[in-house]
């Protein structure tokens, strides 16, 4: 099995970019939502929610007080379910965030 393979250079490289900047990822710039072991969502580690439509209104209120704001931060308790962090990210999306990042971590 062939692992790699020459490639010729472009022959035209008017136009090419040869600098990739990747931006930075600033923490500030996220909405910090928590799931716990019961699979109860918090946002912002105050605000409270069981059901989809009660975190979808939390996220709308974030979002609407800061237009800036478009990721979402989702810490996922390991004992929480899948179904949890898909709600988590329809809602997300619903409420018009383009990113959901997401990990486990227990607390």
């Amino acid at each position: 099995m062939q692992k790699a393979f020459d490639v010729p250079p472009a022959k035209n490289t008017d136009g090419v970019s040869t600098a990739v900047v990747v931006p930075q990822e600033s923490e500030t710039s996220a909405v910090k939502v928590q799931v716990d072991a019961d699979n109860t969502m918090f946002v912002e580690e105050t605000k409270k929610a069981t059901t989809f439509r009660e975190l979808l209104e939390l996220l709308k209120q974030e979002k609407g007080s800061s237009s800036d704001v478009t990721d979402v931060d989702l810490e996922l308790h390991p004992d929480s379910t899948h179904e949890a962090r898909v709600i988590v990210i329809d809602a997300a999306t619903q409420a018009g965030f383009t990113r959901v990042r997401n990990r486990i971590i227990e607390w």
